[in-house]
């Protein structure tokens, strides 16, 4: 049974990580709710505009945390677009010594050998469950659930 693919997916990532990137995609794009867009941090003005509107066209923002990753200052506003338009954000660590800068203390993340298993996909999607659906699909402007 083939269903929709429902996620709109960001995969984002520093180039130093492009060959870890690219297992990451290669299991995610396995998944057959997940519709994937995935791409290179880059520091650059001119992606400014691509960036938001991929930002604002999805559902989960999956980035890829490394040392050359967690220093970028590009990253950082993508991550901040996605917590204030209400995405789902998971992190996946590419390192597990990898100290995390404040700021980032509260993501949803994964290590880097989880998360190169479908498995671990198939376990914490359904984990964010109705909720995760519910909390991507709402109007980010509304209070959130329960409050």
């Amino acid at each position: 049974m083939n269903r929709k693919k429902t996620l709109k997916t960001l995969l984002a990532y520093v180039p130093a990580d492009r060959a870890f990137a690219d297992r990451l995609r290669k299991v995610l794009s396995e998944r057959e709710d997940i519709e994937l867009v995935a791409r290179e941090v880059r520091e650059d003005k001119r992606w400014q505009a691509k960036v938001t509107e991929e930002l604002r066209g999805c559902d989960l923002f999956v980035a890829v945390l490394s040392p050359g990753s967690i220093t970028s200052d590009w990253l950082g506003h993508e991550l901040g677009f996605a917590f204030a338009t209400c995405r789902a954000v998971v992190a996946v660590k590419t390192r597990p010594d990898l100290d995390l800068p404040v700021k980032l203390h509260g993501l949803f993340w994964l290590g880097k050998e989880d998360a190169l298993k479908l498995s671990e996909w198939e376990a914490i999607l359904p984990k964010f469950g109705g909720q995760f659906f519910r909390f991507i699909s709402r109007d980010p402007y509304e209070s959130p659930v329960g409050a």
